[in-house]
């Protein structure tokens, strides 16, 4: 919706959503993950903003915050605890999304090749 917010985790395997100017929380927390949360990015697809968690269940889920879901089938490839992230907006508008994980691999996805 145009807002500004700042996402935090923690070993309850939420995802919080924060105001970062009156330090309130906003809306639900993201529910859904099995395992404990290791990081989190920030992206924007075309569609609009979106959250990207890496997980101790060697995925990585992307989340609509405003409607509180993810947006795809997890992201697989690891094959241990995904513990970084990072997006880049490519020249053709398309975001790359990278991970890495203590099986000491990285993987990268496009926006156009995330499973749906």
């Amino acid at each position: 919706d145009g807002r500004t917010l700042l996402a935090s985790t923690g070993g309850d395997r939420t995802i919080r959503l924060w105001d970062p100017t009156g330090g309130q929380p906003v809306g639900e927390p993201l529910t859904g993950h099995t395992r404990r949360i290791h990081a989190l990015a920030s992206i924007t697809l075309p569609e609009g903003g979106t959250l990207l968690a890496a997980t101790s269940d060697n995925r990585t889920v992307l989340w609509d915050p405003s409607s509180g879901q993810p947006v795809s089938k997890p992201l697989t490839g690891h094959t241990d605890t995904v513990t970084a992230l990072a997006s880049i907006k490519l020249p053709d508008r398309r975001t790359l999304l990278a991970s890495t994980s203590t099986d000491r691999a990285i993987v990268l996805w496009t926006t156009d090749r995330v499973p749906g």
